[in-house]
């Protein structure tokens, strides 16, 4: 009887642990978007948490890039926290983060330079 209690206890904690394991995978799935719509959400939000505005002008504007760029702020937070958990793909995102910084500032540049 002491046996069959001690397995059913293996058992038990075998498939909690299971069961564990798969929500945690899930919950570090890569959530589904438009990664090109992210870079360029991201870069922007970047941009404006430097500029000078007021704190509630910013706010107003960073909740219209959400809606321009069609995420939620929960969205967002969500695959930033899937990046988070895998830096490889996150280096990839930023790298194509700062080309279009790059680009935006070489636009800049050649219009301060036409007029």
């Amino acid at each position: 009887m002491r046996n069959l209690v001690t397995y059913l206890v293996i058992v038990l904690v075998a498939i909690i642990g299971t069961l564990c394991g798969c929500s945690q995978q899930s919950s570090s799935s890569k959530p589904t978007f438009d990664e090109k719509k992210f870079v360029e959400l991201y870069v922007e939000a970047l941009l404006l948490q430097k500029s000078s505005l007021p704190p509630n002008e910013r706010k107003q504007k960073l909740q219209a890039l959400f809606s321009h760029y069609r995420f939620t702020p929960e969205k967002y937070q969500q695959i930033r926290h899937y990046y988070e958990q895998h830096p490889e793909e996150w280096e990839r995102v930023l790298t194509k983060a700062i080309a279009q910084l790059k680009k935006q500032r070489q636009i800049v540049s050649q219009k301060k330079q036409a007029q």
